[in-house]
């Protein structure tokens, strides 16, 4: 047996063990994203694994005894539906690890919009970078940027969110596109964003060294 099938029958047999009720399972659930984040913080791997497959468990559960369709968009009362939205960070919130989420982070002076999501597998990640200054430069032409990265011990989700923008910024800072900017300008801020930026919601303009407005045509 490999170490994929003994993870299965390891959450399978936690699983069994669990009660019944639903507020139950997703407070079981809820505890074990804690446990999770501090012991990634503090690089214990074993705690960080045993809490994942509490977790997994919760999900499985609360599925009907499968993982089979626990994530279908359609279905809000799938498994994995409703512990990820029981879970989900208070938005503009700095999400625990195993956490969805979305919030403001300020990178060598460039705003940007992070948002959490699935990043298929749990100690996997997903990063989605938005443009919050669409007349500035940004790490896209087009306004966003998708990335996955796996949990770091000793680093918070906004930390390790910064390192990837930083290595993005020496390479890949670049204004965007006329039509996106345009696209991003008529796009409105969710209101927690617009609520934590208060009196900086207003777009800069973009300057060269010599002074002139430069909008990247």
């Amino acid at each position: 047996m490999n170490s994929y099938q003994k993870d299965k029958v390891k959450i399978q047999q936690v699983s069994e063990s669990l009660p019944s009720d639903k507020s139950e399972l997703l407070a079981l659930a809820a505890g074990a994203i804690d446990t999770m984040h501090e012991s990634i913080l503090c690089c214990d791997q074993e705690s960080a694994f045993a809490a994942g497959t509490v977790y997994e468990a919760v999900i499985l559960k609360l599925n009907g005894g499968t993982f089979s369709g626990c994530m279908d968009s359609s279905n809000p009362n799938a498994g994995g539906n409703m512990v990820i939205e029981h879970c989900r960070a208070k938005k503009g919130e700095i999400p625990k690890w195993g956490q969805y989420g979305e919030f403001l982070l300020t990178v060598q002076g460039v705003r940007v919009r992070v948002v959490i999501g699935d990043g298929f597998g749990l100690f996997r990640i997903g990063f989605n970078f938005h443009v919050v200054d669409c007349n500035l430069p940004f790490i896209s032409e087009t306004g966003y940027r998708s990335h996955y990265d796996t949990a770091m011990g000793n680093r918070t989700v906004d930390e390790l969110a910064a390192m990837i923008i930083a290595e993005y910024l020496k390479k890949d800072r670049t204004l965007l596109n006329p039509r996106y900017r345009e696209s991003s300008a008529n796009k409105l801020l969710p209101d927690w964003l617009v609520a934590q930026l208060g009196t900086e919601i207003e777009k800069a303009e973009y300057q060269d060294q010599d002074g002139q407005m430069a909008f990247g045509f």
